[in-house]
């Protein structure tokens, strides 16, 4: 009535109390994430039906637990649904997985080749931004004339926006503020949290300083709450910061728009008291 999985030297996963005759794998068989192992049950010890999850440090059945924590998971509050990067269940917490919906997940399509331009909404130059894939695999946004690079990913229903060396005040640091990471699920109204670097609203000199002393000092950044909103085919992002100033106003505050069959159509991000807004100006048909 169990399944263990050997992950590594030293690192198993085990399920156990599985529905009778339903384990569907077989001992050597390669699995991968999302593959069915099995059906939850009530079989062995099992006071109700569940299913057992632990991770060992061994293949023997019952050995001693390792401190582990689920990944990408949505909890269930009276005022709404949270998603956690990692999360450590508790008794009586109400939990799901991501729903991943195709629909969320164009929206964020970038394919090579196909440049999208952001144009000041008070005036100024046009930043265009190049999908491009390097030697390694990796997703970048380049910005030819800026010289500025955005790491990102597409991974396990979320969009990740992992660093940029684009100059504050830019279309591509402005990004990373406003959607470090957005979950591609059916929930309508979700919430969640991430970290914002302090770094990308810095000037350079302030950066190099910064980043000099990044092995001394705590990581600094903006602590921020994020909250997705549907409205037919448009997807609204808006994030606020812990941090506020002297009249309550969130230090940080950001807002995108994605609509279907074009993506990010604009962006404004307010950094103590200053807003900056990007309009999309590529062509309609653009991606």
């Amino acid at each position: 009535n169990l399944v263990l999985i050997v992950h590594g030297p030293g690192l198993y996963s085990l399920l156990a109390h599985l529905k009778q005759d339903s384990v569907v794998v077989k001992e050597g068989q390669f699995v991968r994430r999302g593959e069915v192992l099995g059906a939850c049950g009530s079989s062995g010890r099992s006071p109700r039906p569940h299913l057992h999850v632990q991770f060992q440090g061994t293949e023997r059945v019952g050995a001693p637990t390792l401190a582990a924590a689920f990944h990408e998971v949505i909890e269930a509050e009276a005022e709404g649904e949270h998603l956690f990067a990692t999360f450590v269940p508790a008794e009586d917490n109400v939990v799901r997985n991501l729903d991943p919906q195709p629909d969320l997940e164009r929206l964020f399509a970038l394919p090579v080749g196909e440049s999208l331009a952001l144009t000041p909404a008070k005036g100024g130059a046009a930043e265009t931004l190049e999908p491009e894939i390097d030697l390694y695999g990796n997703l970048l946004l380049r910005e030819p004339a800026l010289g500025a690079t955005l790491w990102y990913e597409n991974r396990a229903g979320l969009f990740v926006a992992w660093d940029t060396d684009a100059p504050p005040r830019s279309a591509l640091a402005d990004l990373l503020a406003a959607l470090p990471r957005v979950p591609y699920d059916a929930g309508r109204d979700l919430i969640w949290r991430d970290v914002v670097a302090a770094r990308a609203f810095r000037p350079w000199l302030l950066r190099m300083l910064r980043d000099w002393a990044a092995p001394f000092l705590p990581l600094g950044g903006y602590r921020m709450t994020y909250r997705m909103q549907r409205k037919g085919a448009e997807l609204i992002v808006r994030g606020s910061s812990d941090l506020c100033d002297a009249a309550g106003t969130p230090l940080l505050a950001s807002e995108a728009h994605l609509a279907d069959g074009r993506g990010v159509t604009q962006i404004a991000v307010t950094h103590r008291g200053a807003t900056r807004q990007w309009v999309r100006t590529s062509p309609p048909d653009a991606v």
